[in-house]
């Protein structure tokens, strides 16, 4: 078959899975979504009186919020015909009254996503649930989107090899790349423009493919970089990703890629100091309580790590994965990423693109820790570290945990172990969805 029929059955595929995953994950129960579907309407309701009314603005806001989740809990949301099966309130199947808590006074200062998602709530004839419905397809674009891209960049990476499928179809496979991803939220744009730009960075440092002449990589680079800086904070990292991509393609001399590098990371620097106010003295405990380090390096990243599986909720959701599962997350990452490392070490000169994934990885952990150690004074509380924070480094991740295997596996075996690995994800996700969530929000 050739890849432009594999990407339309692929696309097709995920594409009514991600349909079943919007209409089944409930209002207001994905990450933060009453907030980012407040802010939309707020943004909506601001832009009809000319931004002449915030507290009329405000008002209308709340109104249509706390309508759209007397549907959901009366199990009369008429968007979605699935809300009739939902459990009743009297099972506590329902999430706390704070997951209701919309944010309808004080614009976000990354507003481009909800300003991007405005005209979908104008459309005429729409009440608040549709409108709801018509934002999550947007965000389903989104994921759909994405899935072409790492089509693409695994067509680029491994070409005919059955790895290229592989990678697509393990990413889209993982239970919080849906779960996470359909919800109203900027987190499915973000997770897109990082995904774009691997795809980009991969074709100018391999000189292949769409984006593999300078011009181009660098009008991309800016307009990409720009737009993820208002999209969420983690699109500082944007122009970073690609400054390392300019230095790793060795088109021009290493003075001037460095210069690259420090200017773009000084935009990201710039734009990261404007969104947050100055860090606390008393937050830094890294510094001041040696026990703090167990927290920190261990328990934090313990934490990232099942949240990041959806062992410890899937985004802001409190249905788990079986720790059987985790365990199984556990195996086929650290065993992959050691292979990985044994390769790059073996094969330096043939490894370029596992090198730049590993330094993308290293760079945001690195602007996490920071972040963590300055702002951060309570690591383990609620909501302080979250797994699909970590999202936006899913391809990179799975690029070098399946060369990893890859490189463990005998290449006689390499079938195989591409087939287990395709049924093994398989059944983790329609397990999860059927055994764990469903049960948690209906019947």
């Amino acid at each position: 078959m050739t890849n432009t029929g594999k990407i339309k059955y692929f696309l097709g595929f995920f594409l009514a899975l991600g349909l079943l995953w919007s209409f089944l994950l409930p209002p207001f129960q994905g990450p933060d979504e009453a907030f980012h579907f407040s802010q939309i309407k707020l943004w909506e309701f601001s832009l009809l009186n000319g931004f002449q009314d915030s507290s009329e603005a405000t008002t209308l806001c709340l109104e249509d919020l706390h309508l759209l989740s007397g549907h959901y809990r009366s199990n009369d949301v008429r968007a979605n015909p699935l809300s009739s099966f939902a459990a009743p309130v009297e099972l506590r199947h329902h999430s706390p009254d704070y997951f209701y808590d919309p944010s309808c006074k004080i614009f976000a200062k990354t507003p481009l996503y909800y300003i991007l998602s405005v005209p979908l709530v104008l459309i005429p004839g729409f009440n608040v649930d549709a409108q709801f419905y018509v934002v999550r397809l947007f965000s389903l674009f989104c994921v759909v989107f994405s899935l072409f891209c790492i089509f693409k960049i695994a067509s680029l990476l491994f070409k005919h090899s059955p790895q290229a499928t592989l990678l697509p179809v393990l990413i889209a496979l993982t239970p919080t790349f849906f779960i996470v991803n359909v919800s109203i939220s900027y987190d499915s744009l973000i997770n897109l423009l990082f995904i774009f730009c691997f795809w980009v960075s991969f074709s100018f440092i391999l000189r292949e493919g769409p984006f593999s002449s300078l011009r181009r990589f660098l009008a991309i680079a800016i307009l990409v970089s720009l737009a993820g800086c208002f999209i969420k904070i983690t699109g500082v990292f944007l122009p970073i990703f690609f400054a390392l991509a300019f230095l790793f393609s060795k088109r021009v001399k290493f003075l001037y890629s460095f210069l690259f590098l420090l200017t773009f990371s000084s935009l990201a620097l710039g734009k990261l100091l404007s969104i947050l106010s100055l860090p606390s003295l008393t937050y830094l405990k890294l510094f001041s309580d040696p026990s703090y380090l167990y927290t920190f390096f261990i328990e934090r990243w313990v934490l990232l790590f099942k949240g990041f599986w959806g062992g410890s909720g899937a985004g802001w959701i409190d249905v788990y994965i079986p720790p059987l599962f985790v365990y199984f997350f556990a195996i086929f990452t650290f065993i992959g990423l050691g292979m990985s490392v044994w390769k790059i070490l073996k094969y330096k000169h043939d490894a370029l693109i596992l090198v730049y994934c590993f330094l993308t990885i290293l760079f945001f952990e690195l602007g996490s820790l920071i972040y963590n150690a300055l702002y951060v004074s309570d690591l383990l509380q609620f909501g302080a570290l979250q797994g699909r924070y970590y999202l936006v480094l899913l391809l990179p991740l799975f690029i070098l945990i399946l060369e990893g295997w890859r490189f463990l596996i005998p290449f006689r075996l390499n079938r195989f172990f591409y087939v287990s690995a395709i049924l093994i994800f398989m059944f983790i996700h329609f397990f999860y969805l059927g055994s764990v969530f469903v049960p948690r929000f209906y019947f």
